[in-house]
């Protein structure tokens, strides 16, 4: 019997040691219904307690998933992806809103917002930008199809922006008939 304490005792000590030197050790008791002791705090655990997993993405030096504590704000997922990226719009997020579980957290480029504000403004004006509308969205103003729509795009590309309404005229077919018609629908800013 003696020799079972000091067995035990033994086993016990060297689990101890090993446990306190590596601190990537995770010990975990077997409880007698076979469920682990984590189990049944984790199941238990209030869910504000436990961490939060978020997926910090866009301008951001290490863009991945992270585990926050609850509680975190978006300026703390910034920092555990190494912070804002030379590109980023260190404006655009407001920082300091609370993430949740399963958050993903997407960091614009100054680029990027750029031409989300210039879409916005055209929308709310009403009128197409051909400098930033897409073929489908260049397809709702009137006489332009698919070809024209393709044509606008292709010459914005290889020329650069329209500097006025009235360059569109460069397109091949589309002259005074069609800018008239259509005229009243764009802008280039």
């Amino acid at each position: 019997m003696h020799r079972f304490f000091v067995y035990m005792s033994a086993i016990l000590v060297m689990t101890f040691l090993t446990a306190c030197g590596n601190s990537g050790t995770v010990i975990t008791a077997i409880e007698t219904d076979g469920s682990t002791a984590d189990e049944a705090v984790s199941a238990e655990a209030p869910v504000e307690d436990r961490l939060l997993a978020v997926y910090v993405c866009g301008a951001v030096v290490n863009p991945g998933v992270y585990y926050m504590e609850p509680g975190a704000i978006k300026q703390d997922a910034l920092y555990a992806a190494g912070g804002f990226s030379e590109e980023a719009d260190r404006e655009y997020i407001n920082l300091a809103e609370r993430i949740s579980d399963g958050e993903k957290i997407y960091f614009p480029s100054e680029e990027e917002t750029e031409y989300y504000i210039s879409i916005d403004q055209d929308k709310e004006s009403g009128l197409i930008n051909i400098n930033t509308a897409d073929e489908e969205t260049l397809m709702t103003l009137p006489g332009i199809g698919k070809s024209k729509a393709r044509a606008i795009v292709a010459y914005r590309e290889e020329h650069g922006s329209y500097k006025s309404v009235d360059d569109i005229k460069q397109i091949s077919g589309i002259k005074d008939g069609v800018y008239n018609n259509i005229k009243d629908y764009i802008c280039v800013e």
